[in-house]
């Protein structure tokens, strides 16, 4: 008769003892089982199963969310994958636990030009020559890694505000709560985007470009003739 059960620590170092999954027997196997109790079995055989519930899909939803957002003609889905997995590690062993992931992996970013390079928002728009610098001009960088801050949230435990702890972190009676979290963040994303499908992002930054060189040249002459 095979047994599964959860795997639950132990009276004595390097001892573990186990909880069986409820099941239904028949009265003259729980009398046996029963009449065993306390009794020690030496060389049962086991095979211990890793726990998987809807946590795996939200992982298999944020490598299809890399293919979408990181992976061109000079990015392969393994090296971008790489990629973000060493993002999250880095942003999980930051000193900063009570800062929000997207603030501490603009910090990173920042601070690191290969991070920019490697998962820059140039991956997404897919221009020839187009540097992460200048794809910035395209799409917001505020945007782009609260975005990728979200899909590293996505990797179960890939940092301690990921939305699942584990492959296994999912309620019993409610698989489907897993998904919540992130299809709220992925919903407030969406809301700040909307602008940049209608308006001509490129051409407003360049409006802003002029206005702030116009800006700086009135505050000149107001204090050459100040000076004067």
């Amino acid at each position: 008769m095979a047994f599964y059960a959860n795997l639950t620590e132990g009276a004595a170092q390097g001892e573990r003892r186990f909880r069986t999954i409820p099941q239904k027997l028949s009265e003259h196997v729980t009398l046996a089982i029963r009449s065993a109790e306390g009794v020690r079995f030496p060389n049962v055989p086991f095979e211990t199963l890793p726990v998987r519930s809807s946590p795996a899909d939200l992982y298999a939803l944020a490598v299809i969310a890399v293919r979408i957002l990181l992976v061109n003609d000079e990015n392969a889905l393994p090296i971008a994958l790489d990629e973000i997995l060493s993002l999250a590690q880095a942003v999980a062993t930051d000193t900063k636990d009570d800062a929000e992931v997207s603030d501490r992996l603009r910090a990173i970013a920042a601070a690191d030009p290969r991070w920019s390079a490697s998962l820059g928002p140039h991956r997404l728009l897919n221009l020839q020559s187009l540097t992460a610098e200048e794809s910035l001009i395209y799409l917001p960088g505020d945007l782009w890694w609260d975005t990728i801050a979200t899909l590293i949230r996505c990797f179960p435990g890939a940092t301690p505000q990921s939305f699942a702890a584990d492959l296994g972190d999912a309620p019993p009676l409610a698989l489907h709560a897993v998904f919540e979290p992130a299809i709220n963040a992925l919903e407030k994303l969406s809301l700040r985007s909307r602008s940049f499908l209608f308006l001509d992002w490129k051409y407003n930054s360049e409006i802003n470009a002029v206005v702030q060189a116009a800006l700086q040249q009135h505050l000149a002459d107001l204090a050459y003739q100040a000076g004067t």
